[in-house]
Order: structure tokens, then sequence, then C-alpha cells
């Protein structure tokens, strides 16, 4: 029921920052120089969740931008692996509501081969 959004903005050097909005925040920023000097993550993600009750997770809310050279985003649950579709721009979303609590999003590249690997648990 929480409605998070991805926000991208460019610096005043010109670096692209995102960060996410949901609900009554925004988390901090985080920016993806232009510069070349410093190895970018294959994906940049956040996360958002909540529960019925206070200390409770039952639900979970990913949201990110894929390099363009990540071929696939994969998400763990429980289940499984699912797929997750990404944009043209290298946007991606996923919501726990249709697949059970994430605990890991996979990047991985045009040869199959996986590129990184982030926990995603609250």
């Amino acid at each position: 029921n929480d409605r998070v959004s991805l926000l991208a903005v460019r610096s005043q050097t010109g670096d692209v920052c995102l960060g996410v909005s949901a609900v009554a925040f925004v988390k901090r920023f985080s920016c993806v120089s232009t510069t070349g000097a410093v190895e970018d993550e294959p994906l940049l993600h956040f996360t958002s969740g909540g529960g019925a009750r206070l200390g409770v997770v039952d639900r979970i809310s990913v949201v990110g931008i894929a390099r363009s050279d990540v071929a696939r985003v994969v998400v763990t649950t429980a289940s499984g692996p699912h797929d997750l579709p990404v944009n043209s721009a290298g946007g991606f979303a996923y919501d726990s509501a249709a697949k059970g609590l994430p605990s890991t999003i996979s990047a991985y590249g045009a040869d199959g081969a996986l590129m990184a690997e982030y926990s995603v648990g609250m």
C-alpha cells in the first residue's frame, strides 16, 4: 500500500544522484560520478519496508537502476529467483506483495555471469 518513488537529480558537479521517497520521508541521495574515477556498482537500489505492527516487516519494496551493461536483474525470495523487468533507462522495481519478501537482488551480464549480489533484508 506504500508508494515508493525513485528520484533522480543532477548535482552541481554533474553527477547523477538517486534517492527514494516513500510515504513521509526521503532517504539520502547516492551519487554516481561522471568522472569515471570511481568504479560504479552494477546496481544502485533502495528498499522501503513496513508491517502491520511495530517491529514486524511483512512487506518490502525495492526500486533502483541498473548500469547499462547489466543484462538481467533478479530478486530472490523464499520461493526462488524472479527476473525483474528493466526499463530502457535501467530502472526496475519489486513489491513483495507479488512473490514474497526478498533476500537478495543480483545483477547479471550479457554472458550470464553474476556481476554483483546485494542483501535486501530489513
